[in-house]
């Protein structure tokens, strides 16, 4: 799936419309996402190129000895890479 409405991520996250906004507008102007208009909803989809570009300078500056699937939200990571390369 390419597309996530701000409605759709609301209810997975459990948050509030105005903070999922909030933090998609900072995703949006550090270029990791693209939104558009469609009626009264908002679709969100990841810039994949962008998103692995942010991977790979992540990757220098973590200790590589770090296992990620041990963080809090490691799995969770590991999961949207895999979606992202699809």
């Amino acid at each position: 799936r390419d597309e996530i409405t701000v409605t759709e991520l609301t209810d997975i996250l459990g948050l509030s419309q105005p903070l999922v906004s909030w933090h998609l507008r900072k995703l949006r102007r550090a270029g990791l996402i693209r939104t558009h208009r469609h009626g009264r909803q908002v679709h969100c989809s990841l810039d994949k190129a962008r998103y692995h570009d942010c991977l790979r300078r992540l990757e220098t500056l973590v200790d590589p000895s770090i296992q990620l699937e041990l963080l809090p939200i490691g799995e969770e990571l590991i999961e949207a890479e895999a979606m992202a390369d699809d």
